[in-house]
């Protein structure tokens, strides 16, 4: 049941047009993620969600998405996330960075399953302004942004294929528009 999940758990970077998520189901992903383990069980991550409109669209323009896909903008003009969630490391609580980064890892990647689980489609962002983040959302001091969380609901197509003999992994866009992502093959990842 978890690998089918995986398996439909894709980085998606084309959300319907004008669907919604609601606060709720926002803040739910999040409740599911204070569950995860932590280093120390310290707990040092602190979330904000985003569901606005006008907000979701200023922190679209603050990000990178798909960095290997030259030709096409992602996500694409009109087609980007309706909520956001803001992964962020406590300072006050935190004993150190890398800690929090694994928790932010662990905690994004329920989130996605969480969401994938519910019809939602995500992608985990970590290539954006943190400083412009920072401000837009308010964010007390002491809060480091770590990961960036988009979702709506998916329209892009993602097909998950084994790497040719060269184990070339760069993901890439069809002309139908379809997401390829390249895994490496078993016996090449087992040690």
């Amino acid at each position: 049941m978890i690998k089918q999940l995986v398996l439909r758990s894709r980085s998606i970077r084309e959300f319907k047009k004008g669907e919604r998520i609601s606060k709720d189901d926002l803040i739910d992903l999040v409740n599911t993620a204070r569950f995860c383990p932590s280093a120390i069980n310290l707990q040092p991550l602190k979330y904000k969600v985003v569901d606005d409109a006008a907000t979701c669209s200023r922190l679209t323009r603050m990000t990178r998405w798909g960095s290997l896909i030259k030709d096409v903008e992602l996500p694409p003009k009109g087609k980007g996330p309706c909520g956001y969630i803001l992964v962020c490391s406590d300072d006050s609580i935190a004993r150190s960075i890398e800690f929090s980064r694994i928790d932010a890892g662990i905690a994004s990647q329920t989130i996605m399953l969480a969401a994938c689980e519910k019809g939602f489609g995500a992608c985990i962002l970590a290539s954006f302004k943190e400083e412009a983040i920072k401000k837009t959302l308010a964010l007390p001091d002491g809060m480091t942004p770590l990961l960036l969380i988009g979702l709506g609901i998916p329209e892009q197509k993602t097909v998950l294929c084994e790497t040719d003999d060269d184990g070339n992994t760069a993901y890439y866009r069809r002309e139908d528009g379809a997401h390829v992502v390249p895994k490496r093959h078993l016996e090449d990842i087992i040690l």
